[in-house]
This record gives structure tokens, sequence and C-alpha cells, in this order.
């Protein structure tokens, strides 16, 4: 892809933010978009809840990524940010509130349910 190119992330989890990583250390120059509801930076939930909430690791720990890693990557991290809608037939991930991001390609990584 070239740098014309906008991938757009839905989900910014431990999974979003490794395939927002993986993108820059593969070699995409294009536009990276990580987008996501909660108000913070992805984390991993394991050290949340084990370390973080029994008071044994301070904040910083729970972080896929340091802060400054994003813009050091150029990598557009927008938090607290909900997708209303993907159009895949217009390369359209449309943001509540109106705004649409045009993308050449997206993904929305999650973890499997029970029922795969």
């Amino acid at each position: 892809m070239t740098t014309a190119s906008t991938f757009v992330i839905v989900g910014a989890s431990l999974a979003g933010a490794k395939a927002a990583e993986t993108l820059r250390s593969e070699g995409f120059d294009g536009r990276v978009v990580l987008i996501g509801a909660e108000p913070d930076r992805p984390y991993e939930r394991p050290p949340l809840s084990k370390g973080l909430l029994r008071g044994d690791d301070h904040r910083e720990t729970i972080y896929v990524h340091p802060h400054e890693f994003y813009a050091e990557q150029d990598i557009e991290l927008r938090t607290g940010t909900t997708v209303s809608a993907i159009d895949t037939g217009a390369s359209e991930v449309l943001i509540a509130g109106g705004e649409g991001l045009r993308s050449t390609a997206f993904c929305s990584p999650r973890a499997p349910s029970r029922d795969a």
C-alpha cells in the first residue's frame, strides 16, 4: 500500500495496538488510525486486574505502549471515540456524531466469542 492508503483499526485493545504496531514494523507507510471507545490508550487486562487493582503495580505498567509510542510511530490514536457503523461498500468508518473516515483497509480485532 502507498502513502495515500489509510488503515483504520476499530478497537483500541491489546490486539488493536499490536495490529497498528505490526503495520509500522512491516513497513506500512500510510495513515494508521486506531479508534477506541475507552478514554485511555490500549492496556493489558491481566496487569490491570492482577497488579494495579491490588495496588502492587503502577498505572503505567498496564499500557501496551508508552504514551509517546503512538506519535513516534505516526499512529493516530483516537480514544473516547465510538464507531457507529462500517460501510464496506463506501470504504468508510462512521464515527458517532457523523464524521466519516475513508479507508483503504480496516480491521476490527477482538477476542473470540465462547460460541466460536
